[in-house]
Parts: C-alpha cells; sequence; structure tokens
C-alpha cells in the first residue's frame, strides 16, 4: 500500500469515529427527558390580624392638669398696731388650725379705749337718772298748780326733749363699747380654717397698718384639678349645671409621680369653668378632691396630675389597635377563603392605643392590623393573629 492510500485510509478512519461518537452524543441527547418550563408563583403578602372579640367597656376620659387649693384668702389686719406675738406656724409651708392665734397686736390703745367707752354708758345711764327724777317732780308740780284743768304739761316742762337726747347717747355710748370690744377683739389674728401657709409677710415687732396682709393660706379640705376636655368627650361625663343632668358629677381618679411613687386620689367632677379656652378650644371641666393630705405624699398645690374620668359602661363593643384603623373610618377584615375587604366602622372612643368600636365589626371577624403599602379588595393574603392589651 502506497504513501497517499495509507494517509487517505487514516483520514476516512478519523472522520468515522468522529461521525459515530457525534452520532452517539445525539442519540443520548435525545433519549434526555426534557424539562418542563414553569412561571414561577408570587408569594402570598403576610398580615397580621386580630379575631374580633365583643365585651363590655367602660369609657373612661383622660386629660391633665394642674391641682390648686378650693379656698385661698389672705388674712388681712382690720386694726392698727405693734406686732407683739407671731406664732411659730406662721411660716411659709407651715400647717394651721382653724382659730389658732397667728398675730397679736398690742392691745393697750384699745384696752383704753373700752375702759372709756363704759365710762360713757355709766354717764348716760346716770344723765338719764337724773332727768327722770326732774320729770318726775315736774310732773307733780304741774298737778299741784294746773293739773285740775285737765291740761298736760309741756314736754319741756317734764323734761321729754332732754329725756330723749339721753338715751340716745346712751345708746351711742354702749355703740361705742361694742365698737371698742370688737377692735379690741380684732388685735388677735387668728387661721380661718386648717390650711397651709402659701406666703407670711409679717415679723415681731413690725407696725402693721389697717388694711395690710400679713399672710396668705389655702385650706387643705378639698383641692380642685382644672382639666381641659374635647367637645366631644363631653358627651360622656356628667357635669353639674353643665351637662343637663343633675346629681353628683361623674367620678374621677387623680394619679400622680412623686418622687417615683406613683400615688392615686379619688375625686368628681363639681362643674364646668366660666369660659371655654380661646386658644385650644378645650372646655374646663374642675375636679374636686377632698382631703388631699390624708396620704404621703400628699396632693400638694401645683402639682401636675393626670386625671382619668369615669364615663358608662358599653356592651357589645369591640376593641381594636389604631393601626387597624384607615382612611374614612375603615378597617380591612381577611375572609374565610384568605381573601380581604373593607368594612365601614364606627369609633365610639379612644384611650391611648386602642379604638372602641361600636358598629361594623362582628364577633370573630379578623382584622388586619399591620400595614400594607397596597391592598386592594379581593386580594389574598396569609395571616398570623397577634392579641391586643384592652
Amino acid at each position: 500500500m502506497g504513501k497517499w492510500q495509507k494517509i487517505i485510509l487514516h483520514a476516512v478512519l478519523a472522520l468515522l469515529f468522529v461521525a459515530l461518537g457525534f452520532g452517539g452524543f445525539m442519540k443520548l441527547g435525545a433519549q434526555r427527558p426534557r424539562i418542563k418550563k414553569k412561571r414561577p408563583h408570587s408569594p402570598l403578602p403576610l398580615v397580621e390580624v386580630i379575631e374580633a372579640e365583643k365585651v363590655s367597656h367602660m369609657v373612661r376620659v383622660h386629660a391633665y392638669g394642674n391641682v390648686k387649693p378650693a379656698q385661698e384668702v389672705q388674712v388681712v389686719a382690720e386694726v392698727s398696731g405693734r406686732v407683739t406675738h407671731v406664732s411659730p406656724s406662721l411660716i411659709e409651708g407651715g400647717f394651721v388650725r382653724e382659730g389658732e392665734l397667728l398675730v397679736r397686736l398690742d392691745p393697750r390703745d384699745y384696752q383704753i379705749a373700752v375702759t372709756l367707752a363704759k365710762a360713757r354708758i355709766k354717764e348716760a345711764e346716770s344723765r338719764i337718772l337724773i332727768l327722770e327724777a326732774e320729770s318726775q317732780q315736774a310732773r307733780e308740780e304741774w298737778a299741784l298748780e294746773g293739773g285740775s284743768q285737765g291740761i298736760k304739761p309741756p314736754p319741756l316742762v317734764v323734761k321729754g326733749p332732754q329725756l330723749e337726747a339721753a338715751r340716745a347717747a346712751l345708746e351711742a355710748a354702749r355703740a361705742q363699747l361694742q365698737k371698742a370690744l370688737l377692735d379690741l377683739e380684732r388685735t388677735e389674728l387668728r387661721a380661718p380654717f386648717d390650711g397651709i401657709v402659701k406666703e407670711e409677710q409679717i415679723g415681731f415687732g413690725q407696725y402693721v397698718s389697717k388694711g395690710q396682709s400679713i399672710a396668705t393660706i389655702y385650706g387643705i379640705d378639698v383641692f380642685h384639678v382644672l382639666v381641659g376636655l374635647e367637645r366631644e368627650e363631653l358627651k360622656w361625663l356628667k357635669i353639674p349645671g353643665f351637662s343637663g343632668s343633675g346629681g353628683l358629677g361623674s367620678k374621677a381618679v387623680v394619679h400622680a409621680s412623686i418622687g417615683g411613687k406613683r400615688v392615686t386620689w379619688r375625686g368628681r367632677v363639681v362643674r364646668a369653668g366660666a369660659h371655654i379656652d380661646e386658644r385650644t378650644r378645650l372646655v374646663p371641666v374642675i375636679v374636686e378632691v377632698a382631703e388631699p393630705y390624708a396620704k404621703t405624699p400628699p396632693l400638694a398645690a401645683g402639682l401636675f396630675v393626670e386625671v382619668e374620668i369615669m364615663g358608662p359602661k358599653l356592651g357589645q363593643v369591640v376593641r381594636i389597635p389604631r393601626s387597624a384603623l384607615r382612611p374614612t373610618d375603615r378597617v380591612w377584615v381577611v375572609g374565610p377563603d384568605g381573601t380581604v375587604f373593607d368594612r365601614k366602622v364606627k369609633v365610639a372612643t379612644t384611650y391611648g392605643d386602642v379604638l372602641v368600636v361600636v358598629e361594623g365589626i362582628q364577633e370573630g371577624d379578623l382584622v388586619v392590623v399591620s400595614p400594607l403599602k397596597v391592598m386592594t379588595r379581593g386580594m389574598k393574603v396569609r395571616i398570623t393573629e397577634r392579641t391586643i392589651n384592652p
């Protein structure tokens, strides 16, 4: 076999092997199972829901305000004089009892006035006795001289005008004595009620003029808390003289944190303020707290407190978190088939982050409480439940 024949034979064999390899590869490829193409599924949105439950709910209106005393007076001197005694209690923050002697002024001038008034009474009484005797004597002389003719003696003869003047002088002397005794009593300034000294403006040895203030005292029997309420909140409350309902006002609870301790006092709404605040448009309501100093620490004047006013008890309502409410007072509800739809609801009141719904939600409804950027009626969702603390 020649050289060129060998080359041609080798080329034919190489081509044959390549053809056989390619044929085998194609056969194997034809026998491999084909993978079907599928469109990927979009995951369903996950939402948080709560299961609606019908419950009873006590309406509570929350507000904040400042504490102030119901009684606050200035103790004013009604006579003048030098201070000879000052009570140890007459200091800022001092407790005083009703009738306690706070300040005594020098009484000597007024004691002298009492003595002089008593002397004038004695003088007037003596003058009347003399005139009465003279009048009696004049009547007897008139009877002896001309009484048989039936003519009454003239008033001047029987000392009539003089007696009237003497009796008037006696009444004036007695009035002067009463005035002197009253002025003497006023040299002692006493506490008008149980209270605390807010400020004092007097010192021992100081000369006090009539009408000068010596101290400011406020009572501790009753304190007031002035709170501002929205007009919509007033429909739940009883406010004597304002809401049209007679009897006692709504009960209230006053909370304050003092020295790291939360203290509570019971109170009651007693009246509304004189006018609505022009700046905030809130209605002022006054809550009265009795015996504010019965606890330690006390409900001190000027304290900023939280007030919880009790309203009526509502039955068959649903409580939902504020996050469940959508614009135009609607909520999303998940149906049995996993689709969502919206409902119009009526919110009666709120407290904190909880809404009290009286219409629009049924027992057992799954209400969506988590936010979603996009949600449409009929959209399918996955759910996870949670509860709220009402």
